[in-house]
């Protein structure tokens, strides 16, 4: 340290700086990753269809379409599906998928999906819709020389805290739900 204190002030400094770098780094993580989460029912989608696993789909869905959707996605289905695949694109294809395009869904159209769900039957407790994407999604099957692509729109919502994905916009839950 010099006569007048500067060492310890600047190594004070350093410290400080050296801990508020780290804080920004670790909110930066959190952020990007928390900005991701609306992609979650999509990844257990292209999973489950990779593992041909009927359980892994399902998740993606909020629990009360799961609950009525098991009853028409059997095991059997899914292992012919996969089985379909690895045939048209050998043992080891790959699955994957790129955002095309996103848009918020208003809070307006939440609201309306919000009330037909809980005007329904299809739920046992009121649920809670907190924002939505719209999103055109590009899948790509690749393997065996050949790679084929399709794009689809896919609705994801936040229901009660979690991700989901439900295969309907706003607008058509009413007829969907009556």
């Amino acid at each position: 340290m010099n006569e007048n204190g500067k060492g310890c002030l600047n190594k004070k400094y350093f410290i400080i700086g050296g801990v508020v770098a780290v804080i920004a780094i670790i909110i930066t993580t959190i952020a990007l990753i928390a900005g991701n989460a609306w992609k979650k029912p999509i990844d257990k989608v292209m999973k489950g269809i990779k593992k041909s696993d009927t359980e892994i789909i399902l998740s993606a869905f909020p629990d009360f379409v799961a609950d009525e959707f098991e009853d028409y996605l059997g095991v059997e289905d899914m292992k012919k599906w996969g089985e379909a695949l690895e045939e048209e694109y050998g043992k080891n294809y790959k699955i994957s998928y790129k955002v095309v395009e996103k848009d918020k869904i208003q809070k307006d159209d939440l609201k309306k999906l919000e009330k037909a769900i809980n005007n329904s039957d299809a739920v046992d407790k009121t649920v809670k819709i907190s924002a939505g994407y719209r999103a055109r999604i590009k899948t790509t099957v690749k393997g065996k020389g050949k790679s084929d692509s399709e794009t689809g729109t896919w609705y994801l919502y936040k229901i009660d805290g979690k991700w989901s994905y439900l295969p309907f916009s706003p607008s058509e839950a009413k007829q969907i739900f009556e």
